[in-house]
């Protein structure tokens, strides 16, 4: 089976808090990047549904973020730019995270931990 939006956002979190040693960094930014992709390709399945490509709940999308900036993984970038549009950008007029700001907060503060402030955000379509 693979791992759904919330499967991914709790793996990446308990990869980034397993302690560095033996190469552990390294296996950990292999797994890291792995679960980056997956969320690219669950956000690609969901283009063009009424979710707009949102595949985390608030709390989930900061919780992934902070993983990957605690574990510094910048492998992806491209897709977490899908990622943070698909979840932080109004889509068919609505903005779902509006009411979540210290979920959005920390999603904010991930980002700039990992460099990727510089980064547009731009909603892709299906």
């Amino acid at each position: 089976p693979k791992l759904g939006a919330r499967g991914t956002a709790s793996m990446a979190l308990a990869l980034s808090r397993v302690g560095p040693g033996l190469a552990g960094e390294e296996a950990n930014a292999q797994l890291l990047t792995a679960l980056v992709r997956r969320a690219g390709s669950l956000l690609q399945e969901a283009r063009g549904t009424v979710s707009g490509g949102r595949i985390f709940r608030p709390d989930w999308l900061g919780m992934f973020f902070s993983a990957l900036a605690r574990a510094r993984c910048r492998a992806e970038v491209e897709t977490m730019r899908q990622l943070l549009s698909a979840h932080l950008l109004p889509y068919n007029g609505q903005h779902p995270l509006a009411n979540e700001a210290q979920n959005v907060a920390l999603a904010a503060h991930a980002a700039l931990k990992l460099d990727l402030y510089g980064l547009r955000l731009a909603r892709v379509e299906a």
